[in-house]
């Protein structure tokens, strides 16, 4: 399935273009929030945002990527000053997923979390892969911070690797000054 959300803020308006079932929803905060009511990636589903403006977005829940699945999520971001805070992408034992970013803004706060596999369900990530690449501009177009990441099967248990199947990038640019922070964690016994 293919999806398309384009959300832009035009001085007091925040307009959604949308194609597919994902959509936007703006809180009484004034997040924006994305929805995909199926909260499931399969197959070969595609998945393009287009976030435009000074906002802050999250989403409304997880994002599950099935099992011999081969998804893409690709988002393209513009704006002076953005908050990004995503909810986890969980990567079921046996999904595939290519995540690409591309961020130009001169003040940015950029939150991505990956759980590999389901843990608390007893599910290891054993087989499977992950590709994400971002890319950070400042207003002017200078490159600031070109970051990937790449895990296949279980080269997430090796302790020199990341040991931990819970990985949380954030990427703080004050005034086009960045500061990316990698933690992982463990969420299984």
């Amino acid at each position: 399935m293919y999806n398309y959300l384009r959300v832009e803020k035009d001085e007091d308006r925040i307009m959604v273009k949308r194609i597919g079932s994902i959509n936007a929803l703006v809180s009484w905060d004034n997040w924006v929030v994305i929805a995909n009511p199926s909260e499931v990636m399969a197959h070969e589903d595609k998945t393009i945002v287009e976030i435009h403006g000074n906002l802050k977005v999250t989403e409304a829940s997880f994002t599950k990527v099935m099992s011999d699945s081969k998804v893409t999520l690709e988002y393209y971001v513009t704006g002076e000053d953005v908050v990004i805070e995503m909810k986890p992408l969980l990567l079921y034992d046996g999904a595939s997923c290519n995540v690409r970013w591309k961020v130009k803004s001169r003040n940015l706060r950029l939150i991505e979390t990956v759980v590999l596999g389901r843990t608390h369900h007893g599910e290891v990530f054993r087989k499977g892969s992950l590709k994400s690449v971002t890319e950070v501009m400042d207003q002017d177009g200078m490159l600031k911070v070109y970051d990937t990441m790449e895990i296949v099967d279980q080269a997430w248990m090796d302790p020199n690797f990341a040991g931990g199947n819970v990985i949380k990038t954030i990427i703080d640019m004050k005034n086009g000054e960045p500061e990316v922070i990698r933690s992982v964690e463990r969420w299984y016994s």
